[in-house]
């Protein structure tokens, strides 16, 4: 039970792998790059020959013509004008396959959903990242313009608010970012072409939202704990999964609590001794398989393991989260540390089925 009891390893996972504070209303942030690319991304339609037509304009006028990927066969594209730090104006381009169904079903949805807030479909949707990771753009902003971002990421996080957590159905989750005066900082940046989106996303960990307070977590666990003593073991994840008989037994909501928690302290104790880089498969939730984790999570727990050091780290969340945020992450793990034997002495008691949280090492070069 030491995910549910110990304040501090909760907190590290809620960093890496998501707050359960996502939720509908909830004021979360942006960070600088994905700022920039919903502000200035454009979507057009163009036949082979105005494709054309668009890239001999552009050129003519000094521009940088910039494709990412393929665009032969294609007839709708995404658009993201960029200045460089040198004053430079780079055009990417890239093919657009439409929003897709995850947010087809947003818009048809009523409760904040499309139906409700976009009735007319008038807004964007930008989906900062997807199954394979994030927006292609976000690299060839961070190449072009990196001292800017950096005076943007110095600036703050911008204000987002949930619409839909992501934890249910495929897994996105949707928010509204709305900057009607954006800074001169991002307008140094990107040709703004709307100052109203709606975001999705298909991780946890690019727009954030706060880690549960210790009070919240006390509050959250103590709910738990009454709610299960009452015998309401359906609202505590037991017989969520209908097709699942293991959420029949009678220990099925300690079950989940003890795994839920075994592979908690797996990954921080990976945290603590700083191997979390190496390789390991890791996932707190009980219902997903271990898998490596994503280079946000990867780069935001390597922050907190060594919050001294990971300068490789540092510069890839820079940009996408923040300087603060990535500040708070350097204190949060300074903090931790001082927790490391209280937090080891928990991973030495906790006895993990064998095989959940095994971690794999890459072999020395």
């Amino acid at each position: 039970m030491a995910l549910l009891e110990n304040y501090h390893l909760a907190k590290c996972c809620y960093l890496v792998f998501g707050s359960y504070l996502q939720l509908i209303g909830m004021k979360g942030e942006l960070g600088p790059a994905y700022a920039a690319l919903s502000l200035g991304l454009e979507f057009v339609t163009k036949n082979p020959q105005e494709l054309v037509a668009l890239k001999e304009r552009v050129e003519g006028e000094g521009k940088l013509w910039e494709p990412v990927g393929v665009l032969e066969g294609y007839n709708k594209f995404q658009l993201l004008e960029l200045v460089d730090d040198k004053g430079g104006h780079v055009v990417c381009v890239k093919i657009w396959k439409g929003e897709g169904s995850s947010v087809a079903a947003w818009r048809k949805s009523g409760f904040l959903g499309g139906l409700q807030l976009d009735p007319s479909e008038s807004v964007r949707v930008v989906q900062i990242d997807g199954p394979t990771g994030e927006h292609a753009f976000v690299d060839v902003l961070i190449k072009h313009s990196p001292r800017k971002l950096a005076k943007l990421a110095a600036l703050g996080a911008f204000p987002i608010v949930s619409l839909r957590s992501g934890l249910a159905d495929d897994g996105s989750s949707f928010h509204s970012f709305s900057e009607p005066n954006p800074p001169q900082a991002l307008l140094d940046i990107v040709v703004v072409k709307s100052t109203e989106v709606f975001l999705s996303s298909k991780s946890r960990s690019r727009c954030l939202y706060p880690p549960p307070t210790r009070a919240q977590h006390t509050s959250t666990i103590e709910t738990i704990t009454n709610l299960d003593k009452l015998g309401c073991g359906d609202l505590v994840h037991q017989k969520k999964d209908q097709n699942s008989k293991t959420h029949f037994l009678t220990r099925a909501g300690e079950y989940q609590a003890e795994e839920c928690s075994n592979r908690a302290v797996a990954f921080v104790t990976a945290v603590l001794d700083g191997t979390v880089g190496d390789g390991g498969t890791y996932n707190v939730c009980q219902f997903v398989a271990a898998k490596p984790l994503t280079p946000m999570q990867e780069a935001t727990a390597l922050v907190i393991s060594k919050p001294g050091g990971a300068a490789k780290a540092v510069a890839y969340l820079t940009p996408r989260v923040g300087a603060k945020h990535v500040a708070d992450l350097q204190a949060f793990g300074r903090e931790l540390a001082q927790r490391k034997n209280e937090i080891l002495a928990l991973a030495a008691k906790a006895a993990a089925p064998s095989g959940s949280t095994d971690r794999k090492r890459r072999r020395s070069a």
